[in-house]
């Protein structure tokens, strides 16, 4: 799986810290910056599909013909999308 911190600092400021979660996509990490003496907290998800040879070997063993995996590929997409569109609506709180 990818290591989060090779991207550091994230959008130029931003660090990452600890874990605060992981599920089938990914890891959320808490990171922080610091301006004019505050620090700031937020949480970035970082994600890795396939996340190792194990799920590559899985995809090509249950997911047989290009039409099968093609729709997988669709589902994580749209999830991945729909998350995103969840995670809009929750800027700023």
């Amino acid at each position: 799986m990818a290591d989060i911190s090779k991207y550091e600092p994230l959008w130029g400021t931003w660090k990452v810290g600890a874990v605060l979660g992981k599920g089938a996509f990914g890891k959320v990490y808490d990171a922080t910056r610091e301006d004019f003496g505050e620090v700031y907290h937020s949480a970035v998800k970082f994600i890795s599909v396939p996340q190792d040879e194990s799920e590559i070997k899985f995809l090509a063993d249950e997911l047989s013909g290009i039409e099968n995996v093609s729709k997988y590929y669709k589902s994580l997409a749209d999830d991945f999308s729909n998350e995103i569109k969840m995670m809009r609506k929750l800027e700023g709180h």
